[in-house]
């Protein structure tokens, strides 16, 4: 009786102390920090044709990302149609949309408010 206490002790201890190892926090697919813009495909796709939009009217993209790959793009790197570079010393980022291909079909994913109006 005592070795069985023991043993559901042992094991009720073992998932109280294991869950904080195994659980991680999920980051978001779009962060937007230190004047970078982070991507990570969270799905098991590839993605292809990825377009990012920055603030309505800047691009930056790359043809693939891999599933589990992350893309960053440092803010001045972002071109508007014209080839006017995003500038983070006159702007602060309001939104992110990210636009992409897969084989389970189309990406779409925001951070902020792409689209003020």
């Amino acid at each position: 009786m005592l070795r069985r206490l023991a043993a559901a002790l042992t094991i009720v201890a073992a998932i109280t102390v294991a869950p904080p190892a195994c659980r991680r926090d999920r980051t978001p697919a779009i962060v937007v920090e230190d004047r970078v813009v982070r991507i990570h495909n969270q799905t098991g796709d590839p993605w292809s044709d990825v377009r990012v939009w920055l603030n309505d009217h800047y691009l930056a993209g790359t043809p693939v990302l891999e599933p589990n790959g992350r893309f960053m793009v440092q803010q001045r790197d972002f071109i508007a149609a014209m080839g006017q570079h995003y500038d983070p010393a006159r702007q602060s980022p309001y939104g992110v949309l990210l636009t992409a291909k897969s084989e389970a079909g189309e990406v779409r994913l925001v951070w902020g408010r792409p689209y003020r109006k």
